[in-house]
């Protein structure tokens, strides 16, 4: 399971989120900044957790697992919430 707030993962070099969804098997890629940006950097994972859904069929059966490569498709999100 996931923890801490939105911030700590950028201090620990999370670049974003897989979200996986198990009813359509779509997986988006969702940069950390981003997540900051519209929750907050207090958010915690239990919250963020709480809230997810897939924005393809809507299902709430979701997991997450932390991304911290520089995946191409993350690397612009080098910027750190002050």
């Amino acid at each position: 399971m996931l923890t801490g707030t939105l911030q700590d993962w950028l201090d620990s070099n999370v670049t974003g989120l897989r979200i996986s969804c198990n009813r359509c098997g779509h997986h988006p890629l969702v940069p950390v900044w981003y997540l900051v940006s519209r929750l907050g950097a207090t958010t915690t994972y239990k919250e963020i957790e709480t809230a997810m859904k897939c924005s393809k069929c809507g299902g709430k059966n979701v997991t997450a697992e932390r991304m911290r490569e520089r995946d191409p498709t993350l690397a612009w999100n080098a910027k750190k919430v002050t």
